[in-house]
């Protein structure tokens, strides 16, 4: 038997050595090691958070939020490894806080869900390695709740836009950089067809940002709500919608010398504009003759051209408890017309002159003046638009006896605008003989 065994022994060693390295080609070319082979990626999970929050702290991730998690393994682990995945967690007890202002790192730890013990933890790679958080103060603000309008009431109807919420404020709490993100607080109220008051329950509330967006699941979820019920209750006033109104502007100063002010126009016209309230409100406009007096004043100090100005009505309108239909602007366009003064003088026959109070028994006598000479001064379209036709002149001679007398004329016809000069005349109140005698 021993001769059997050691005959031909260096050739049976040569045969178990090359029968061992084929086996390890075998496995390698069949199962071979996958160097840094990609499992995954995955959400990073913090955990022992409490060693900020229980110091009214919090923190925002800046970056590695997410990580992928290589292996160097042999390929059937790896394979298995991609279906059974990894635990990726940064431990907070572990964080490098940075000073004050400067950046922390936690180290990110990946394990194996399954193969834990096949797996050495050096041949697990996690890219990248570090967590980078921001920590920040935990403060507290109020926020008045206020409504978002979907869709649109009924013809003819519109709303209150301030409802009645309960509660109507929420305290939120959270990371002072979100909390300081948050700009308004609003609640979604459907008023599709709206005619009448309607109540609305358990609306949640959504927060938005000073762009309008609204904050993402993550944000929100890193903040208390004071009431804990993230819900309200709103009561929606349906109002009438009326139509057409009188805006008068107030005209503040005078404009550059020898320029006159003559007018404005309005756009849009305030009788076509549409607006809604309370029936109390509408009765009070109503009362007052559907007058809307601007509190912004119109100023053409030293304006030497027509412009054009913006008056808002906004606060006059709530004085009444109205509102533009549909909230379009309360703004206005004033067209401040202003034209340059130009002269002309009137010739008025002294035998158009209306003569008041005279005695009848007595005649008027103008000596040898023909006509009555009155210049004035105004705006081209005032001036261009005075006549003979258009004015009056009148002598007032009640108890008025015969003699001469010094008298100024009344002229009647031109508007506030016109700035006339009229001059004394003198006439003679005499008997009809006497004035035929002279």
């Amino acid at each position: 038997m021993k001769v059997k065994i050691k005959h031909n022994i260096g050739l049976k060693i040569l045969s178990l050595v090359v029968s061992a390295f084929l086996w390890l080609i075998i496995i390698n070319v069949s199962d071979p090691i996958m160097t840094n082979e990609e499992i995954g990626e995955y959400k990073v999970q913090n955990i022992n958070e409490d060693i900020l929050t229980d110091n009214d702290k919090d923190y925002s991730v800046l970056e590695g939020a997410k990580v992928k998690v290589l292996v160097t393994a042999r390929r059937s682990y790896t394979d298995k490894l991609k279906k059974s995945g990894f635990n990726v967690t940064a431990d907070m007890y572990n964080m490098l806080q940075g000073k004050d202002g400067e950046v922390s790192t936690v180290p990110i730890v990946a394990e194996p869900k399954s193969y834990s013990r096949e797996i050495d933890p050096k041949f697990i790679t996690v890219v990248p390695n570090t967590q980078k958080i921001s920590i920040q103060n935990v403060i507290s603000n109020d926020y008045v709740i206020e409504p978002k309008f979907e869709n649109k009431p009924a013809e003819g109807f519109d709303v209150n836009p301030s409802p009645v919420f309960k509660p109507s404020k929420v305290t939120i709490t959270g990371p002072e950089q979100i909390i300081n993100t948050i700009d308004k607080v609003k609640i979604r109220l459907n008023i599709k067809g709206l005619s009448e008051d309607r109540e609305i329950n358990n609306e949640a509330y959504v927060l938005y940002d000073k762009d309008g967006k609204e904050l993402g699941y993550e944000d929100t979820q890193k903040l208390s709500f004071s009431p804990e019920n993230r819900t309200v209750k709103a009561l929606i006033e349906a109002w009438k919608v009326e139509e057409g109104f009188t805006l008068t502007p107030e005209i503040e100063g005078q404009p550059a010398d020898g320029y006159t002010f003559t007018g404005y126009e309005i756009f849009p016209d305030p009788k076509t504009v549409r607006f809604s309230g309370s029936e109390e409100a509408l009765a009070r406009f109503e009362e007052d003759g559907r007058e809307i007096k601007a509190s912004n004043k119109v100023k053409i100090y030293g304006m030497d051209d027509t412009s054009d100005m913006v008056v808002d009505i906004k606060a006059d309108l709530a004085e009444y408890g109205l509102k533009l239909e549909n909230d379009v602007s309360t703004t206005f366009s004033v067209t401040v017309k202003i034209e340059k003064n130009i002269s002309k003088t009137l010739e008025i026959p002294v035998s158009s002159i209306v003569v008041n109070g005279k005695a009848e028994d007595l005649d008027i006598s103008y000596k040898d003046v023909s006509t009555l000479s009155i210049p004035i001064k105004g705006s081209k379209s005032a001036v261009d638009a005075i006549t003979n036709d258009t004015i009056t002149v009148s002598l007032d001679l009640t108890d008025k006896r015969a003699g001469t007398y010094v008298i100024t004329p009344t002229v009647t016809g031109l508007s506030d605008d016109i700035v006339k000069t009229l001059d004394p005349i003198t006439i003679d109140l005499v008997h009809p003989g006497e004035l035929e005698g002279s």
